[in-house]
């Protein structure tokens, strides 16, 4: 509504340029479609208007339309969503395009299952996961980006927590239940829930990118230092977390590594010792946490471990219950297998319970 403009668009993700159509007249938009435009007046040019149309078959799901440079993720030589030429030819597929943590430009429409517009934010996009990049629907992280737009999604994305805006959220499909139940992980950490364990909140979305359908994927909160410090009112700054093998995300490793070489040195049958560690960690927690595990006979537990503290003098390790997708049987011979034995033996397999 520029005087004196001229404006281009495009429907199709490409960004529109002056190369784009050109709008001369009122559009009709009556089927699923990502509108681009972008105004050019006296050498000058405007940010760039995106939003999705969805037409068609609406659930109780809400909906989530990514807009991005279609080149982007899906040319056959840099695209980061295909295996591309460098991958080898045998699995894992070392050096496939997926396995980039390279962030890029992109676009989201999140639409309610009401129907309304929640929020229309561009992001930074990522593929996400570990072994699960290599199925066909791949997982993906979104950060608000605010030197393009805000800081936040400003929207209650998951009803059942009392946030009301997020700077990350993952769009995950569900891991190794992939082409299972996809609601695994989901079902299995709200058990945890119930516990009082740590868990990421769950609401599975229709999911389009640049206007094509692409299938169910499942809203999830990103674990990171401001997962934590909106969960548990400490400062994103002031933490330590840390995953697997004590490798670091966020804060330090001192602390831990201290607390795990006074376990191997000292004897934990010992009060004294035992209740020097009741004030490193929280045991209950870790207690439920290995209890969920070994019940659901999660053979991956190993794999998929993260734990923090708040940077305080009396701040104690606590678990994330998450990525649980191996659990009730999914890999292994399920409810037939010692789980309890498997998971409390000190010098397990190397894989996935190694001695550490």
């Amino acid at each position: 509504n520029t005087e004196g403009a001229t404006i281009y668009f495009t429907t199709d993700g490409t960004a529109p340029t002056q190369a784009s159509r050109r709008y001369t007249a009122p559009l009709t938009i009556d089927s699923t479609v990502v509108l681009q435009a972008v105004a050019y007046r006296s050498g000058q040019r405007s940010a760039v208007l995106a939003r999705s149309f969805i037409f068609g078959e609406f659930t109780d799901f809400p909906v989530v339309s990514i807009i991005i440079e279609p080149s982007v993720l899906f040319d056959p030589v840099s695209g980061l969503h295909v295996r591309g030429p460098r991958a080898s030819n045998k699995f894992p597929y070392t050096g496939a395009n997926y396995n980039s943590n390279r962030e890029v430009n992109a676009y989201v429409d999140f639409i309610e299952s009401d129907k309304s517009h929640a929020f229309g934010e561009y992001c930074k996009l990522r593929i996400f996961g570990g072994y699960s990049r290599m199925f066909p629907q791949k997982s993906l992280a979104l950060t608000a980006d605010e030197d393009r737009g805000s800081k936040r999604f400003k929207h209650e994305i998951f009803p059942d927590r009392p946030f009301k805006s997020y700077k990350h959220f993952v769009l995950r499909n569900s891991g190794s239940d992939f082409g299972g139940t996809h609601l695994r992980d989901a079902f299995i950490t709200s058990l945890g829930r119930e516990m009082g364990l740590t868990v990421q909140a769950y609401r599975p979305s229709i999911t389009y990118i640049n206007g094509k359908y692409w299938g169910i994927l499942n809203i999830r909160e990103k674990i990171n230092r401001h997962f934590l410090a909106m969960h548990f009112g400490v400062d994103k700054d002031s933490v330590d977390l840390l995953e697997h093998n004590a490798g670091r995300k966020a804060g330090t490793r001192k602390h831990y590594e201290a607390m795990r070489n006074f376990m191997r040195d000292n004897d934990l049958s010992i009060q004294k010792n035992y209740e020097y560690i009741t004030t490193q960690m929280d045991v209950v927690d870790f207690a439920d946490y290995q209890i969920v595990q070994i019940f659901i006979d999660n053979q991956d537990a190993g794999g998929n471990i993260k734990f923090w503290r708040p940077q305080q003098p009396k701040g104690r390790w606590r678990w994330i219950l998450f990525d649980t997708d191996f659990g009730f049987g999914h890999y292994g011979t399920g409810a037939k297998n010692n789980s309890l034995a498997f998971h409390t033996e000190p010098n397990g397999p190397n894989w996935p319970n190694p001695a550490w």
